[in-house]
C-alpha cells in the first residue's frame, strides 16, 4: 500500500513533464514575452555521469547542459559559455543555494551528492506556439538524469520565479502600479495557489524574520508603514493609496527598501527577497543601464518540475499583468475594493482577469488532488511507513520529499496559514469592517471623479482619493 500511495505523489512530486493539455487567454498576450527560472536538487551517484566522457570533473550542471544540446535546446552554462550569442537567447543552467531539507538530508545515503541546480530559459514569446513543447523538452531532459541513477527533487527551498515582460519595451508605469495594487489588496487570493511555506513571511508568524526569497507584499507595507504618517492604523487601502502616489519605478522599488534588526546588526531587505519585485524596470539598480529588462517579476511560487503547473503560473500571471496595463482605473478599483470580500476567491479573481473556464478548472482540480494527497490519509500512511524503516536507500529520500511535498499542497494546511496571516492583522485588514460591492465601489468611484479637478491623471487622482476614502471607512 505504501509504494502504491507513494507512485500516486507523481501529481505533486513533479515527476509528470508531458504538454498534454493546453492552458489558454482570453487575453491578447501574443506580444508579451517570459522567461522562467526552475531550482531544484540532483542527488547522484558518485561516476554516474562517467560514460558521457565530460571535461574535467562531472556534475548534473555539466551533464544536463550536454544532454540539452544534444538535444537540440541552446545551452549554456558557467562550464560552457558561447560568447557572442544574443542576450537571453540560449537557456542557462548553474549551481545555486538552495538545498535539501534537514529531513531530507538524514537520508542522503553514502556515495551520491547534492547539487542544487537552477535552470533558467531564453526569452520566450506567447505568439510562438512552441514554447510550450520547448518547456516540455526540457523537463524531459532534466527528467533523463533518473536514467544515470539520479534523484531530482524540488522542495521548500527551491523556487519558481517568471519574469513577464513586452519584449523589448518596460511594462508600463501604470501597468506595475496596478500589478502592484492588485497583488497586494488580493495576496489573500493568490496564496490559495501556493504551499504553506510560501504563505507566511517567516518562521510561523514572526515578522522580524523574513523569509529570504519569497517575503509577502504585506510584510513590506507593513513595516514601511510605520514610516507613513497617516491617521489611523494604517490598512490595505493605505497601502494601496501609498501605491498610487508613486510617479516613477524608482519610487516602486523605494517601498521595498526595508531595515530590520538581527542579532548581527541591521539586516536590509529589499524587492529581491519579495514574492514580487519590479527591480528590472529600475535603470539605476544596473552598472549599465542597458541591462534592465523592464519585466515585472513573481517569486512566490514553490519550484515545479510538472509542465502543467508551469505553463498554468506563466499565463496566469501573464494575465494579470497584461490586465493591469489595459484595463481602466475604475475596474483596477473595483477589483482591488475587494481586499476584505472573503467570499472573493481566486477563481473570481481569475474569472475577472481574463482566464478560460479550463484554466480556472485546471486549479480547482489541482486542489481537490492536494485534498486527497495531503488530508484523506495517502501522506500520514506513507510517512509512518517510512519512520517504520519500510524504505532505505535513496527511495527513502525521495519518499520523505514526497509526503512532505503533499502536507505542504495540503489546502486544509494553506486555509489553516492564511488563517493565522489574516488573523495576526498581517494583511491590512481592519476587522469588523464591511466588505463593499462592486456596486458600491463602482458607485464610489463615480463620485470621486466627478469631484475631482479636471487634469492630465484625473483617473489617478480619483483612484487614489478613493482608496483614501475606504481605508477611513
Amino acid at each position: 500500500m505504501a509504494n502504491k500511495q507513494a507512485q500516486g505523489a507523481g501529481r505533486l512530486s513533479n515527476t509528470n513533464t508531458g504538454s498534454q493539455g493546453t492552458v489558454n487567454s482570453k487575453l491578447d498576450l501574443d506580444h508579451m514575452t517570459f522567461g522562467i527560472e526552475l531550482e531544484f536538487v540532483v542527488i547522484w551517484p558518485t561516476g554516474c555521469f562517467n560514460r558521457l566522457c565530460l571535461e574535467g570533473m562531472s556534475n548534473a550542471v555539466k551533464a544536463l547542459t550536454h544532454l540539452m544540446n544534444k538535444k537540440g535546446i541552446p545551452t549554456e552554462s558557467l562550464y560552457s559559455p558561447m560568447h557572442g550569442a544574443p542576450r537571453f537567447s540560449r537557456w542557462n543552467i548553474s549551481k545555486d543555494c538552495h538545498s535539501l531539507t534537514d529531513a531530507e538530508y538524514k537520508r542522503l545515503p553514502p556515495g551520491y551528492t547534492e547539487e542544487p541546480v537552477e535552470i533558467s530559459s531564453r526569452k520566450l514569446s506567447f505568439a510562438d506556439e512552441n514554447w510550450q513543447q520547448e518547456v516540455a523538452s526540457v523537463l524531459e531532459t532534466v527528467n533523463q538524469l533518473r536514467d544515470f541513477g539520479c534523484l531530482v527533487v524540488t522542495n521548500q527551498t527551491c523556487g519558481f520565479h517568471v519574469h513577464i515582460g513586452f519584449g523589448d519595451e518596460f511594462v508600463p508605469l501604470k501597468a506595475c502600479k496596478n500589478v502592484f495594487q492588485v497583488a497586494t489588496a488580493l495576496e489573500r487570493c493568490f496564496d490559495q495557489l501556493h504551499t504553506t511555506s510560501r504563505i507566511l513571511p517567516g518562521d510561523g508568524a514572526s515578522y522580524n524574520k523574513p523569509k529570504h526569497f519569497n517575503a509577502p507584499l504585506s510584510w513590506f507595507h507593513t513595516h514601511a508603514a510605520s514610516e507613513v504618517n497617516i491617521e489611523g492604523d494604517p490598512t490595505v487601502f493605505h497601502w494601496l493609496q501609498n501605491i498610487e502616489l508613486c510617479n516613477s519605478y524608482d519610487e516602486i522599488s523605494s517601498m521595498f527598501q526595508v531595515e530590520v534588526p538581527s542579532i548581527m546588526g541591521p539586516r536590509y531587505v529589499d524587492a529581491h527577497n519579495s514574492v514580487l519585485n519590479f527591480d528590472n524596470c529600475v535603470s539605476s539598480n544596473f552598472s549599465n543601464p542597458a541591462m534592465a529588462t523592464g519585466t515585472v517579476e513573481w517569486r512566490q511560487h514553490e519550484s515545479t518540475l510538472h509542465f502543467l503547473d508551469i505553463q498554468a503560473w506563466v499565463v496566469l500571471v501573464a494575465n494579470v499583468v497584461q490586465f493591469c496595463n489595459t484595463a481602466s482605473a475604475k475596474e483596477v478599483f473595483a477589483l482591488c475594493a475587494n481586499a476584505w470580500n472573503h467570499d472573493f476567491s481566486i477563481f473570481n479573481l481569475m474569472e475577472a482577469i481574463g482566464c478560460t473556464p479550463g484554466h480556472i478548472a485546471y486549479y480547482r482540480t489541482r486542489r481537490s488532488v492536494a485534498h486527497y494527497d495531503g488530508c484523506a490519509g495517502g501522506a500520514v500512511r506513507t510517512r509512518i511507513s517510512l519512520e517504520a524503516g519500510e524504505y532505505i536507500g535513496l527511495e527513502a529520500l525521495r519518499i520523505q520529499n514526497v509526503v512532505d511535498n503533499f502536507q505542504r499542497n495540503s489546502p486544509f494546511g494553506v486555509n489553516v496559514v492564511s488563517s493565522q496571516k489574516l488573523y495576526s492583522g498581517a494583511q491590512g485588514r481592519r476587522m469588523g469592517f464591511d466588505t463593499f460591492t462592486i456596486w458600491s465601489a463602482n458607485t464610489l468611484f463615480d463620485r470621486v471623479v466627478r469631484e475631482a479637478a479636471p487634469g492630465r491623471d484625473t483617473m489617478s487622482v480619483a483612484k487614489r482619493l478613493a482608496f483614501c476614502w475606504m481605508s477611513h471607512s
